[in-house]
Parts: structure tokens; C-alpha cells; sequence
């Protein structure tokens, strides 16, 4: 094997281009596992607030219910939102549970769960 021999020897490693483009995949599919978990987050502590709203309604309700909550109104900022009670008539009352505004959400924020409940004079005196 001389100086003017022609045959190559064995290519080892790669070429510029493939890893400039294994790179491009790569941060691409960072991105978008950056963006799928950014957005579970978001969706689990929504969840959370509902919860913990549906809780709050629920154990309010109860205690309404327990005590006879005629003509009972109020309102009570929560860390995850707002609970509303009232009188909806009828012997009737509802429990209204609010998420916390977000910019650019509605006014008063999401509507988290409302019962309505029947006084316990107005449903025989007992059962929900």
C-alpha cells in the first residue's frame, strides 16, 4: 500500500450534521415534555382548589343543615377561593364555592360547586 493507493479507511463517528440534527430532535422533545408537564401541574392544582372546594360546600352545608340555617347568609375568603351561603326561598338555601381569580378568567373567579339544600323543616325533618 503505497502512497497512491485509493482504498479509505473505515469512517468512525459522526458527521456535523447528524448531530446537529440529533440535537434538534432532542430539544424538541424537551420542550415538549417541559410543556406536558407545565400543563399537569396546572390541571392538579385545579383539582386540588375544586376539592378543596367541594369540601368546604359540603361541610358548610352540613352544618347549615345541622343548625337550621334559616336565613343564614355570609361569605368567607378561603385560600383557594370564595364560599357564598344564602337563602334561595322556598325554605331553600344554597352554598355557592368560587375559585380564585386568574387574570383574563371570569369575574369572581370559576364557579366551583353549588348545592341547594332544603331546610330540615321543609323536608320532614331529616335525609338529604
Amino acid at each position: 500500500m503505497g502512497a497512491g493507493s485509493t482504498r479509505e479507511r473505515p469512517r468512525s463517528g459522526f458527521v456535523l450534521l447528524e448531530v446537529v440534527v440529533a440535537l434538534v430532535l432532542l430539544s424538541i422533545a424537551g420542550l415538549a415534555t417541559a410543556g406536558m408537564v407545565h400543563t399537569a401541574s396546572r390541571r392538579v392544582a385545579r383539582t386540588a382548589e375544586r376539592e378543596a372546594g367541594a369540601t368546604a360546600a359540603i361541610r358548610l352545608a352540613d352544618s347549615l343543615r345541622a343548625h337550621g340555617g334559616a336565613g343564614a347568609t355570609g361569605r368567607r375568603k378561603l385560600p383557594w377561593g370564595t364560599l357564598e351561603w344564602g337563602p334561595a326561598g322556598d325554605g331553600r338555601w344554597t352554598v355557592e364555592a368560587r375559585g380564585r381569580e386568574r387574570p383574563g378568567g371570569p369575574s369572581g373567579g370559576a364557579l366551583l360547586i353549588v348545592l341547594e339544600l332544603a331546610s330540615a323543616r321543609s323536608n320532614g325533618g331529616g335525609g338529604r
